[in-house]
């Protein structure tokens, strides 16, 4: 059969047949349509079930997180709640045992009283930020007030009492500054054993060897003389200082934490800080220009200068320069951060700085003028509990003093006076009173400037507030310093007490000496006129 012939053959029988396999090819298509749209739908179930999957670790992985997340911010705010209460904790601690917490008060309370006592709690809380804001008083001493200060206020407007306080902020910052100068020395030069030598300067101050006789003894010693020889220089990168030099800022430091005494004043003032009165401070102190003066000059290192009052010192207001500068205390101003390396500061208060001379007033660096002042702090809640206790004992007392009225003559009487067991418990209530009394604070509200006539502008002038503990203002010093003075009048006297005073016997007693008097001096007559 030859090739034609078969397609013939082929040919014939799709024609007879062709019905049939159009069927059959229609139904091949089919299924492989079929066949296709089922393997299809399986990809794309796949692929559902694919991005499902994804989806369903993305969201388990988020929650994961989320709730990991959520679990690490409660540790964290625990962590910061607790640290929080620790820092609490801690500051008041502090603060209680703080230098400033004079006399402490009762910070401690049964449950009741906390709970159920807003007001005692409020005013707890008050105590520890004045607390916290004499710190900051001590920071503003330290970098605001400079070398020269002078303070003005209205009469008793709290001059004095205001440096009284200062004075004793003044004592602090010199304690640390020698501490800080003493230790940063010793690191420097950390391969001496500065005990011999601090041992040598102490029984040499005891002596009473002057500052210079001390460091003249000290370079006797030759280990001292090889370490601190003035032909060796120290640097700390910026400058360079010769050891000798060194060594006298060392022994300066070290003998003023021995003299522990940092206040001149011209008046009596007992710090509560060394437990010591101050040194005296003449009008004359700084007249460098009189010789009687110069010989009773002397500024030891770390030491504050006082001059209450200035206004009524020789440098009232005048325009005499002359005159002044003829006595030499605006020289002595005029260096006064210079002559002991700023170790030294001097602090003038008056009515009116205005009425200071104008040579004097206008070396100041630091011109302040108190607005008001106000006890603070003193619980005053826990006063009225106290006082309420004493006026029911003191009730008592009286009462059981009107039971002994009948017993025996004057029985009333020698009761209340004598030793009776309630007064030992008004002592007690009484002690405590006082010293809530004397653990509260004086606030300061202040005007404060470098140059004098920015005080009068209040966009010029700062504001500052300024606590200071009661004890170290009140109480430290003497009010009537001149009642000494009715002492000297009464031993020039005729008349020592009361029964050398003469009493009138009628409002129309005659009186010949006055109008004696009157006769004699005419002024006498217009002022009894």
């Amino acid at each position: 059969m030859t090739l034609e012939e078969f397609f013939q053959i082929l040919i014939d029988l799709i024609q007879r047949y062709s019905i049939v396999i159009g069927l059959l090819a229609i139904l091949s298509l089919l299924l492989i349509f079929f066949n296709f749209w089922n393997a299809a739908v399986n990809f794309f179930q796949s692929l559902f079930k694919l991005f499902k999957n994804i989806c369903l670790l993305v969201y388990k992985s988020l929650k994961i997180l989320f709730n990991l997340v959520v679990k690490l911010g409660l540790i964290v705010h625990l962590i910061e709640f607790v640290k929080r209460i620790i820092y609490r904790f801690v500051e008041k601690y502090q603060l209680k045992h703080s230098i400033y917490n004079i006399y402490p008060a009762p910070y401690k309370y049964n449950l009741f009283q906390r709970i159920f006592s807003p007001k005692l709690r409020k005013q707890l809380s008050y105590r520890y930020d004045l607390l916290a804001k004499c710190f900051k008083t001590h920071d503003i001493i330290d970098k605001k007030f400079s070398y020269l200060v002078m303070i003005e206020a209205s009469v008793g407007g709290g001059k004095t009492s205001f440096i009284n306080g200062y004075s004793h902020y003044r004592t602090i910052l010199f304690q640390e500054k020698i501490e800080e100068t003493i230790l940063s020395i010793e690191k420097r030069f950390y391969y001496f054993d500065f005990n011999p030598l601090r041992d040598t300067v102490k029984k040499l101050y005891q002596d009473n060897y002057s500052e210079k006789e001390i460091i003249y003894h000290l370079y006797k010693n030759k280990m001292i003389n090889d370490a601190f020889s003035k032909n060796n220089v120290s640097t700390d990168y910026v400058s360079l200082t010769p050891n000798n030099n060194i060594l006298k800022t060392y022994v300066e430091a070290y003998i003023a934490s021995l003299r522990n005494n940092y206040v001149f004043s011209n008046y009596k003032l007992y710090s509560r800080i060394t437990n010591n009165y101050n040194y005296d401070l003449s009008d004359d102190y700084f007249n460098i220009k009189d010789k009687e003066s110069l010989k009773k000059f002397y500024i030891p290192s770390y030491s504050l200068f006082i001059e209450d009052e200035k206004a009524l010192s020789n440098y009232k207001n005048t325009s005499d320069y002359r005159k002044l500068s003829l006595l030499g205390q605006d020289m002595v101003l005029r260096l006064f951060r210079q002559l002991k390396n700023e170790t030294a500061y001097y602090i003038s208060s008056s009515q009116n700085t205005s009425r200071i001379a104008p040579l004097i007033r206008e070396l100041a660096n630091s011109y302040i003028r108190i607005i008001s002042s106000s006890i603070v702090g003193n619980l005053p809640l826990q006063q009225r509990i106290l006082q309420k206790k004493e006026n029911r004992i003191t009730k008592k007392m009286f009462k059981k003093a009107r039971k002994n009225r009948n017993k025996e003559i004057d029985g009333e009487s020698k009761y209340l006076h004598g030793n009776n067991p309630y007064k030992e418990k008004l002592y007690k209530l009484w002690d405590k009173r006082k010293k809530l009394t004397a653990s509260a604070f004086l606030k300061y509200r202040v005007l404060y400037s470098t140059k004098l006539a920015s005080l009068d502008d209040p966009n010029l002038a700062e504001e500052l507030t300024l606590i200071f503990p009661l004890s170290w203002c009140y109480g430290n010093y003497r009010k009537c310093e001149y009642s000494d003075f009715y002492d000297f009048l009464m031993n020039e006297s005729e008349i020592h007490s009361d029964q050398d005073l003469k009493e009138i016997s009628s409002l129309y007693e005659s009186n010949e000496d006055r109008f004696k008097a009157m006769i004699n001096s005419p002024k006498a007559l217009e002022a009894g006129a």
